[in-house]
């Protein structure tokens, strides 16, 4: 791709203040990337100005066909779903270095396929798409362990993505076979996950669920559709409710990502190799197209978002690459800055950022 390529999307938000990119600067942030060909987690050293990712030790060992990464709101623990292990691997993350130790493993449902945790750092939650439900598990606030809560609760036909409100108070299950969205409530003593009422449709194959910062809308992008549907939040109950007719996105959608403070919204298409961009209308919650998905390199899988918006990084599955782009903070445009190596197919990312 070429380096001067840029890609301009419409805004909504303002800059990053003096203030701001000075404490900024002053935290260590690193990205962590799952690679489900070689079984492992590579990390990088994010450079704060100029976005350079430099490797933090060798790659290091997960399950069997890792699908999803995360890392708890502590900025200590990641958790990883592997897929065909049938487990969720645990992590410790150095403060200073950010290089990881494996922790202990559990026993997940079959084929767990995507994780979430509660916010406030107590429960991780895990989509397991063969066995069609949700395992919930309590995090140990000292060492990172997780422990099973109860049993598995029963989602829709092949869950593939799950995602929590900021409240903590809902939990949400797109399926991707019975293209429609699970919803429970979280109980906050216990973790324990009760349906809410019936699923709730959406398009054809839905394979990621992403609710925004304040709460107030969930999207999902459907890869059998090839589009992103709008729903509004209620508060009281967590039930969804479309708002907006489906945005178009490209062919075979993989992950949607919305930035840090909600003013735009990424699709990586995995089969036609383009990144769909929108604004997002913080009124309405609608997106806002800002032109055609423009081509990207190799079937780009996940997106990762700096967490003051500036840089944006796209996994490559089939060059086993990791790429780099600024943004634009006026504009929104992203400019291609470099490719990264990883390891094999590349599938999942995650950053964190420590003090």
């Amino acid at each position: 791709m070429c380096a001067a390529l840029a890609l301009t999307v419409l805004a909504f938000g303002g800059n990053l203040g003096a203030q701001g990119l000075t404490s900024y600067f002053a935290k260590s942030i690193f990205i962590y990337i799952a690679n489900s060909g070689s079984d492992t987690i590579s990390a990088y050293r994010i450079h704060p100005a100029r976005g350079q990712l430099s490797a933090v030790g060798p790659p290091i060992a997960t399950g069997d066909s890792p699908q999803s990464l995360e890392i708890d709101p502590s900025g200590k623990f990641p958790y990883v779903a592997n897929f065909y292990g049938a487990s969720i691997s645990a992590y410790s993350i150095h403060p200073d270095s950010g290089v990881l130790t494996a922790l202990s493993s559990v026993t997940a449902g079959h084929g767990p396929q995507s994780i979430a945790i509660e916010p406030a750092g107590k429960y991780v939650y895990v989509a397991n798409k063969i066995s069609n439900n949700i395992s919930a598990y309590s995090i140990h606030p000292i060492h990172g362990r997780l422990t099973p809560i109860g049993v598995p609760v029963a989602a829709g036909e092949r869950p593939q993505s799950v995602a929590i409100h900021p409240s903590g108070k809902y939990l949400y299950v797109a399926n991707a076979e019975s293209d429609n969205v699970s919803i429970y409530t979280i109980n906050s003593h216990n973790g324990q996950l009760t349906a809410v009422g019936q699923p709730i449709s959406a398009g054809r194959q839905p394979q990621s669920i992403v609710i925004d910062s304040k709460g107030y809308f969930a999207y999902v992008a459907n890869s059998g559709s090839d589009d992103v549907m709008t729903y509004s939040i209620d508060a009281d109950t967590g039930t969804l409710k479309a708002v907006a007719p489906s945005m178009p996105a490209g062919n075979g959608i993989y992950s949607f990502k919305i930035d840090p403070r909600d003013r735009y919204a990424y699709v990586a298409n995995l089969d036609d190799d383009s990144l769909a961009v929108y604004g997002v209308d913080h009124k309405g919650g609608r997106l806002i197209n800002s032109g055609l998905p423009m081509a990207w390199s190799s079937s780009p899988s996940a997106i990762a978002i700096a967490p003051e918006g500036q840089f944006v990084f796209v996994s490559n599955y089939l060059s086993n690459k990791v790429a780099t782009y600024s943004v634009n903070p006026a504009t929104g445009a992203l400019t291609y800055l470099a490719n990264t190596q990883a390891g094999l197919s590349p599938i999942a990312m995650a950053i964190n950022q420590r003090p």
